[in-house]
């Protein structure tokens, strides 16, 4: 009979894409609004100045809050099985990424203004 590898829970899937999942929604938000902004040049630059600055404060504070929770659920005494080494650190690189991509995502923002052509 064969060995069976026991099977790892969902979270620990979506622990390694919450990240990159976070970064994606935030890059197609700014990109699209910036669309919808240009549209309208005259009120553009109030618009993607608010935006940017609320859709990255919001993918940032979203992606610490799962970092901290990956290290916090690594120590912490639960009734589920804990991550395994690999999983904890492919999930934690995963966000450290994530919050890089969020920043190089939104810099264009704080560099440039909106619609150059």
């Amino acid at each position: 009979m064969p060995v069976r590898a026991p099977h790892r829970p969902l979270g620990d899937l979506l622990a390694i894409g919450a990240g990159p999942a976070i970064w994606f929604v935030h890059f197609s938000l700014l990109y699209g609004a910036e669309t919808w902004a240009c549209a309208e040049p005259a009120a553009a630059q109030t618009r993607m100045a608010w935006l940017g600055m609320l859709a990255t404060a919001g993918a940032l504070l979203a992606l610490v809050a799962i970092v901290a929770h990956l290290m916090r659920k690594s120590r912490s005494e639960s009734a589920a099985p804990p991550p395994t080494p690999f999983l904890r650190s492919a999930a934690v690189t995963c966000g450290v990424l994530a919050i890089i991509a969020v920043v190089w995502t939104a810099f264009p923002l704080w560099i440039m203004r909106p619609c150059m052509t």
